[in-house]
């Protein structure tokens, strides 16, 4: 279960970083080409707001838990709390990434 979290956690952020995050491509990519670039920056600017909510609500969650120990196997909770807002960091790092790359080519 610990494990379960930390990859499932993690291959989100890498999901960010290499851009196969879900969306409706077959809407996205009708759309004309300014709208689609605005569109693609709007849609990775919301990602990044996401990954600050991670990581500002899974800080929270590390802190209210820890010192406590799961019940059966008795590892530290907060260990699998951890990835969420490592998680969230890394979220936010590749979307203001992402960001300032397509500002550039712009």
């Amino acid at each position: 279960m610990l494990l379960f979290v930390w990859l499932v956690l993690l291959a989100g952020s890498l999901g960010v970083r290499e851009g196969f995050h879900v969306r409706l491509s077959i809407v996205f990519e009708r759309l004309p080409k300014p709208i689609h670039s605005a569109l693609a920056r709007l849609i990775t600017l919301a990602i990044t707001a996401f990954g600050a909510v991670l990581l500002y609500s899974g800080r929270d969650l590390v802190v209210r838990t820890a010192g406590s120990f799961s019940a059966t196997i008795r590892y530290p909770m907060d260990m699998l709390h951890y990835p969420v807002p490592l998680c969230g960091a890394l979220i936010i790092l590749y979307g203001l990434s992402h960001l300032f790359s397509a500002s550039r080519e712009s």
